[in-house]
């Protein structure tokens, strides 16, 4: 992502670009936007194994989790001058049609020999949300009166493990996964390498933080969404799937 390549422009689209959005709504005389965030915001590191709003952003050495924490609080303070309504949303993984990374790359990667991944992939979780469900929550949060100030999760309940979701996606092939698992006592000496030496500003000082999220248990709560905005997301991942594969045959990869 742009994150990677260059901080700056990160931090031009979602800092200075979510404060020009909100003043240009402002200008245009709307009463509310809906800022999307992610739960990047609560950072690459290890995290309580239910994850509430209540945690607050505390964004990591990666720039995208800074840039999407910083957005927040620009995304705030906007609302503050301009007098517009704010609610944050913080989506996890957004999957389904015409998702280019979460959908069609993750797809391609059961299509090789083995896929490499660490330990089993059957206690970390993806946070997984359907992009229909996510727009539901788009539509109830810009006019649900309990939405207004407010930040919600938005991630589907319950969290698939990385194992099942590459196994959903092999199956949409009719192919069995070919798992590659590096074991964790090893990965973690990697990972703590990484940490100690690796550039500032990159992935790799998170390396511990980001093996703990893919090998362990880390719930994202939807909760509050639930009973605030009574969102109920309509996709389980074999729905989701199924409507993922409807668009992968669309574009010719399945």
């Amino acid at each position: 992502p742009a994150s990677e390549r260059d901080p700056a422009l990160s931090r031009a689209v979602n800092v200075d670009g979510t404060r020009n959005v909100i003043f240009a709504a402002s200008e245009a005389g709307a009463r509310r936007v809906v800022h999307i965030s992610s739960i990047a915001v609560y950072g690459y590191r290890v995290l309580p194994e239910i994850v509430t709003e209540a945690l607050g952003p505390n964004p990591s050495h990666e720039p995208y989790t800074r840039s999407k924490s910083e957005g927040e609080s620009a995304a705030r303070e906007a609302a503050d001058q301009t007098g517009l309504e704010l609610a944050i949303l913080r989506p996890g993984a957004i999957y389904g049609p015409r998702s280019g990374f979460w959908t069609q790359k993750f797809f391609a990667l059961t299509g090789g020999i083995v896929l490499p991944f660490v330990g089993d992939g059957r206690r970390g979780t993806i946070p997984a949300v359907f992009i229909d469900d996510l727009v539901d929550l788009c539509l109830l949060a810009a006019r649900h009166p309990d939405a207004v100030g407010e930040a919600f999760n938005a991630v589907a309940q319950p969290q698939p493990t990385w194992r099942d979701y590459f196994e959903a996606f092999a199956a949409l092939r009719g192919d069995r996964l070919r798992w590659l698992g590096f074991p964790l006592f090893a990965m973690r000496s990697v990972a703590a390498i990484g940490a100690r030496f690796g550039p500032r500003g990159t992935r790799a000082k998170d390396a511990p933080g980001l093996l703990h999220l893919a090998s362990e248990r880390v719930t994202y709560s939807n909760a509050k969404a639930r009973d605030r905005l009574g969102w109920i997301p309509q996709h389980d991942l074999a729905a989701g799937m199924a409507r993922s594969a409807d668009w992968l045959r669309e574009i010719g990869d399945l």
